[in-house]
């Protein structure tokens, strides 16, 4: 097809560290390259540099996949990169990609689907989400993957939640996976992710895991970026970021808003589990602090869940 691939160094993982950001600059400048893939935490540490921005802007296109770019980094990349496309990349092991067609430079958070050659089905989950289903068609067999994965099925779940662009029709921003919606003990959902985001904001915060699955109330986690950082200290954090916090509670239903009782500071000994993406693995960094978590419920109290 005309084109050479340019891998980086198999020892190591293309992340968000010093070393690996260098080794990004060195490879756009000594090979020449017109398009690169980051991981999202890559580019937005690449976006902190006014350095590594002029490297960035001597590319014609610019993908992510396999997690959100933060949306700071994303408009910056389209204002000081003015000849370089942003492409939001989504597809799956199971489906593989999906036909789309390119959105205007200001929608760079949205996926513009097609709506012949996909075969989606668009079903509300909760709010302003809706889950991508997949419905078989037999004049859709060459795009549909997934059925050829799953040859049994006649629709397939992508378990990946949407919402809407407020006005362009088939344009379509990921917000989660289904997976990451809580559903508390009185059957409520809701997608805690913004929350997540919002405190991630904070410079000493690293993560941050709002859970509470089959619980009256959830309960967050936070994991700081200094491990050592002492217990006055993540009091004083924690005071810092309840003006978030609370905020947020104020667009959650009463079943899911935080209360400071349920709040936890990861242990320097277990720090959340990150994939390759760079994101958390929700469902082991829950299973890995669940005797802290339960440790917290007790203490609060079951007339603690309710209310505040």
């Amino acid at each position: 097809m005309g084109v050479i691939l340019v891998v980086g160094p198999a020892e190591r993982l293309i992340g968000p560290d010093p070393a690996s950001l260098k080794c990004v600059e060195e490879i756009l400048q000594q090979a020449s390259v017109d398009a690169a893939y980051f991981l999202p935490s890559t580019l937005e540490a690449l976006c902190q540099s006014s350095q590594y921005m002029k490297s960035l802007s001597t590319l014609k296109l610019i993908g992510f996949g396999g997690a959100p770019l933060s949306k700071k980094a994303g408009d910056a990349i389209t204002e000081l990169c003015p000849n370089t496309t942003l492409h939001n990349s989504l597809g799956s092991s199971d489906g593989g990609a999906f036909v789309t067609y390119e959105p205007d430079r200001k929608d760079w958070q949205y996926i513009c689907y097609c709506p012949h050659y996909n075969g989606i089905d668009w079903r509300h989950s909760v709010g302003n989400l809706y889950e991508m289903v997949i419905v078989r068609n037999p004049d859709l067999e060459m795009y549909q993957g997934a059925f050829t994965t799953h040859p049994e099925l006649q629709e397939w779940s992508t378990r990946d939640l949407y919402s809407k662009h407020p006005q362009k029709p088939h344009h379509w921003r990921h917000e989660a996976r289904l997976d990451d919606l809580i559903v508390s003990a009185n059957g409520a959902k809701f997608n805690p992710l913004e929350m997540q985001k919002r405190i991630q904001q904070h410079p000493e915060v690293r993560f941050a895991l709002v859970t509470g699955t089959h619980r009256l109330q959830p309960a967050l986690i936070i994991q700081l970026l200094d491990p050592k950082t002492g217990e006055e200290r993540k009091q004083q954090i924690l005071e810092n970021i309840w003006a978030i916090v609370s905020k947020m509670n104020e667009e959650f239903p009463r079943q899911g808003r935080v209360k400071k009782s349920l709040v936890v500071f990861t242990s320097p000994d277990k720090d959340f589990p990150v994939a390759g993406k760079g994101f958390v693995q929700r469902a082991v960094a829950i299973q890995l602090y669940q005797r802290e978590l339960d440790e917290l419920y007790e203490l609060a109290g079951p007339e603690s869940n309710y209310g505040f």
